[in-house]
């Protein structure tokens, strides 16, 4: 009798866990499938976040330019002279280089790091 509820109670367990990862893998096709979808668009992002980096690159070279041409034609008056004691801020167009962790793979570019997460879910999915 003992034998019979115990055999009962681990089929309905393993009937439970057959179950719960079924729904877990339709969840996980679903979400590749919406994945996939928006790899076009994050595709399309990464080429304009890095088109906004070049473009705010050639702007402080011209900006710079046109500074280093004002100080040569001494153009600047004396009120430029007194800001200038301040601390000057600077605005930088990118961030500094983080320090590599163990175990981490660094990618130099955005677009790598968009088509790696790709590579690793379709590797994932397999």
């Amino acid at each position: 009798m003992i034998t019979i509820i115990t055999n009962g109670l681990i089929l309905a367990l393993l009937i439970g866990a057959i179950g719960y990862t079924y729904l877990m893998d339709l969840r996980v096709r679903k979400l590749l499938v919406a994945l996939n979808e928006l790899e076009p668009m994050v595709g399309q992002f990464s080429k304009a976040v890095k088109q906004s980096e070049t473009s705010l690159k050639e702007l402080k070279q011209v900006t710079a330019q046109k500074q280093s041409k004002a100080k040569n034609s001494k153009l600047v008056n004396k009120t430029s002279n007194a800001t200038s004691n301040r601390k000057k801020l600077t605005f930088e167009t990118s961030r500094k280089v983080a320090q590599d962790h163990v175990g981490l793979i660094s990618l130099s570019e955005k677009s790598d790091l968009v088509k790696s997460f790709f590579e690793t879910a379709e590797r994932q999915e397999l």
